[in-house]
C-alpha cells in the first residue's frame, strides 16, 4: 500500500495496483478513501489517503480505531481492518512538529 504524486495527480497502490491518478479538487488537507467490502480475507480493508497542509509531520484518525501516521512529502496513508467504511466515520487532525494542530475535518469537509 501507499501513495504517490505525479504529474496526472495523486495515486493510490495496493498490491502493486495503481488505482489511477486524479487531482484533488481542492487544496490540503484533503481525503480519499478506498475501502473493499464484503469478507475480504484481508487484515487491512480500507485506506484513508490524500494531501496534508503544509507544515503537518503527523496524521491522526478517530472515529473507527484511532490511528495515525507520518506525512511524507505532504503526503499520507493509514490502512484500517475495518470494512465498508463510511466518510461520516471518520475524524481527523494534522499535527506540527511542535504539537500544533494544523486543521481539523471530519468527513469529507474541511473544517479548521
Amino acid at each position: 500500500m501507499g501513495v504517490f504524486r505525479d504529474a496526472a495527480g495523486i495515486h493510490f497502490v495496493i498490491d502493486g495496483q495503481d488505482t489511477g491518478g486524479h487531482q484533488p479538487d481542492r487544496m490540503a488537507p484533503t481525503v480519499d478513501l478506498f475501502s473493499l467490502s464484503g469478507d475480504t480475507g484481508r487484515v487491512y480493508n480500507s485506506f484513508v489517503y490524500g494531501l496534508a497542509p503544509v507544515g503537518s509531520v503527523r496524521v491522526e484518525l478517530a472515529g473507527l480505531e484511532p490511528i495515525g501516521g507520518t506525512v511524507e512529502d505532504g503526503l499520507y496513508a493509514l490502512a484500517l481492518r475495518d470494512e465498508d467504511i463510511l466518510p461520516t466515520k471518520l475524524r481527523r487532525r494534522f499535527v506540527s512538529s511542535a504539537g500544533v494542530v494544523l486543521a481539523e475535518a471530519s468527513n469529507i469537509t474541511p473544517e479548521r
